[in-house]
């Protein structure tokens, strides 16, 4: 898979109403704020002091409104019967760099359908709007039918290279239905409040009955090696920040389903490192929870779910004959359902097609499979491949000979090591930064190829539609499918703004999640709706995020693990990770270079294994449970007992489902059955926190 190309995450509408990197902003006002530690932006100079019918400061369209506003005299307004998007924005308001900022507005609606977005750009100017990298978007997008003013609320601290932001707000209604907007006030934190902090900890998932093996970078040669990772040599540490009393007394305790396992408590003052007893836990889910108490009171608390888990038998798959699709979007091999478990990147970013660059790929791999269950490789040659200067009658023959002998010596590895392979359909002109689609070459391959026995299908990752035409797209889709009915064609949509146009080209509907920090599973969830709307009954693939770059905050274990059951509730059979791997030189976070999201993909791959094998065969049910707007939930019946999916999509605020089944009687958590829940329970989940029921 490649390195992602840049792209609008928002849309095309939002990147011409800001402009490109570094050109002047005509939207820039001078209403800007000027900040200090003490100043705040307030309802006064932004959504309130009205000139020439619009409010000082704030561009785009949008409406002066006096309908029943949050506080003072006016509000704004967006929405009207068009179809068209309303896009409003402030001019750039300096703030400091690596500084923590609170940004709030209050929000109310009556679209029963669109979307709601309220957010902030990261400009590298103070005077101008300035952006670079799409990372540097931040936004949250809010519930429909919200009748009754709510505070948003966003959190961020600015990137290094930060000199100001922009403030915008965004509403689709598709023609029906406003939204308002009242009381804007960007704050820098300054928190005083005490917390205790967990240190990255690679043991958040762990093995009982096998080494637990992390994978990092080999210091001298920066290939990957696996590592065993032994809990009585890993503690787990905890931090307290300047406001916990150096007197304070500082407890771990770690639970399961209501029964202390363990406990120790330190002063803060002390060092703060726990070996927990791992090897005597049976399989299990555990309440990890540390905190802070001092003269008798408690001051904080955290708390994080650990795994203890058993291995699955390794899969042995059989010869690919044909790749179909099964009611209820199953991919099935052969006609049996199939849950593909990938890694981008895997083992590296760049690696030789007979795999020569790792002398030990048969044990990477072998490792692979037992602790990541890695059941797919990506088939794509990066070696010297003829030139494209060659003249064409020359070019092709040599191109033809090259790729299907690079492509079929891997697919030989992955046959050999019970793999299968999906290949690259970015060979040839794609490689090249001038180049287009070469489906001439592609047919010639693809015939080639077709009846290998490892061969699971075709991909193309993200059409670039600064080169990329979508007719180019369905024309090289032609020419697999002249060749090859027998596999499909996965081309990954990412662009929200321009993916429909691409979708008759694929026989898969597939994007990836990003970016990370700034993404929400709000606006996630809604372009899984809309992929999947425009691409009915096909196979759903979903790249969760294991990637960001060196300057952002890196995923939760939380977040990796909500946006996982979250893509199960919308329809993924399927674990596709992204990134394993990144290039040492850029700093880039990954998998690689993070054992404790390595930890949450271990998780999510082996009960995402368990969880799909009960999918396959249940059949999804509609009911309505009484939950909050930010529960997504979908429960199957199955034939012995239902089980219910769950997860709050909410990034800051808890939601609750009410566990009402009329006659059933027996709630436990499918995973851990020593969890239960009593029937008709009022269930409160934190931000993005999951609930697995199952219902007898």
């Amino acid at each position: 898979m490649f390195r992602k190309a840049f792209i609008a995450v928002l849309s095309a509408a939002l990147f011409s109403m800001t402009g490109t990197a570094g050109e002047q902003d005509p939207a820039a006002s001078d209403g800007n704020v000027v900040q200090s530690s003490s100043e705040e932006v307030s309802a006064a100079d932004m959504l309130e002091e009205v000139k020439d019918g619009t409010f000082k400061g704030i561009t785009g369209k949008y409406e002066v409104s006096a309908d029943h506003p949050a506080g003072g005299t006016y509000c704004m307004s967006q929405g009207d019967e068009s179809e068209q998007e309303s896009i409003a924005s402030t001019g750039v308001i300096p703030v400091k760099p690596n500084t923590t900022y609170q940004l709030q507005v209050h929000a109310r609606n009556n679209l029963p359908l669109g979307n709601v977005i309220f957010g902030f750009g990261q400009s590298r100017a103070a005077d101008k709007f300035k952006i670079t990298s799409h990372v540097e978007w931040g936004w949250t997008q809010l519930p429909c039918n919200m009748p009754e003013w709510k505070p948003c609320v966003v959190r961020f601290t600015t990137f290094p290279e930060t000199r100001g932001v922009r403030i915008f707000f965004k509403v689709s209604n598709g023609g029906t239905g406003k939204a308002w907007w009242d009381k804007l006030v960007l704050t820098e934190v300054n928190d005083k409040t005490p917390a205790v902090i967990f240190q990255p900890f690679p043991l958040w998932a762990s093995w009982t009955d096998i080494p637990t093996m992390t994978g990092r970078r080999n210091p001298e040669s920066s290939n990957m090696e696996w590592v065993e990772q032994k809990a009585e040599q890993t503690p787990l540490q905890l931090t307290c920040n300047a406001f916990v009393p150096a007197d304070a007394e500082i407890t771990l305790s770690v639970s399961r389903a209501g029964k202390t396992v363990f406990e120790q408590s330190r002063k803060a003052s002390e060092k703060l490192a726990f070996v927990l007893p791992l090897e005597s836990w049976p399989a299990g889910k555990y309440l990890v929870r540390a905190s802070a108490a001092s003269d008798g009171k408690e001051l904080c608390s955290q708390e994080k779910i650990l795994w203890r888990q058993v291995s699955l038998p390794e899969e042995k798959p059989e010869p690919v004959r044909q790749v179909s699709t099964l009611p209820g979007r199953l991919r099935a091999v052969n006609g049996k359902p199939f849950c593909m478990i990938y890694y981008s990147h895997f083992p590296a970013m760049h690696i030789r097609p007979d795999f020569t660059e790792y002398p030990d790929m048969e044990d990477l791999l072998q490792t692979a499979k037992r602790q990541l269950g890695v059941n797919i490789l990506s088939v794509i040659s990066y070696g010297p491949a003829p030139s494209l200067k060659l003249p064409r009658e020359e070019y092709l023959p040599k191109a033809v000979e090259y790729y299907s002998e690079q492509y079929l010596k891997q697919l030989d590895f992955c046959r050999e090591h019970g793999m299968y392979g999906t290949a690259s359909l970015h060979m040839g002109s794609s490689l090249s930064p001038r180049g287009k689609i070469d489906c001439e070459l592609i047919r010639e391959v693809v015939r080639r190829i077709k009846d290998h026995p490892a061969l699971l299908g075709y991909g193309y990752d993200e059409p670039d539609v600064r080169k990329i035409t979508p007719e180019e797209i369905l024309e090289m889709y032609r020419a697999v499918k002249s060749e090859d009915t027998a596999h499909p064609v996965t081309v990954n949509l990412c662009n929200k703004a321009l993916f429909r146009q691409f979708v008759p080209g694929t026989d898969v509907a597939s994007f990836d999640n990003y970016p990370y920090p700034h993404s929400d599973l709000r606006s996630w969830r809604q372009f899984s709706m809309e992929i999947l709307a425009a691409k009915p009954e096909a196979p759903f693939n979903i790249y969760l995020q294991t990637f960001q770059y060196s300057y952002a905050d890196v995923p939760t274990n939380e977040f990796i693990y909500a946006e996982f059951i979250l893509s199960l509730i919308d329809g993924s059979r399927s674990l596709l990770f992204y990134s394993w791997n990144e290039r040492a030189k850029s700093g880039g976070h990954c998998l690689i270079v993070h054992p404790e999201m390595q930890a949450a993909a271990r998780l999510a791959a082996e009960h995402g294994r368990r969880l799909t094998e009960r999918l396959f065969t249940a059949q999804p049910v509609s009911v309505k449970l009484d939950a909050s707007p930010d529960i997504a939930y979908q429960l199957y019946h199955g034939t012995d007992q239902d089980l219910l999916l769950a997860v709050n999509i909410s990034r800051a605020e808890d939601a609750f489902l009410r566990l009402d089944f009329p006659d059933k009687k027996q709630l436990s958590d499918a995973l851990d059955p020593a969890w239960t829940w009593k029937p008709g329970e009022k269930v409160v989940l934190k931000p993005y926190q999951t609930l697995i029921v199952s219902i007898r």
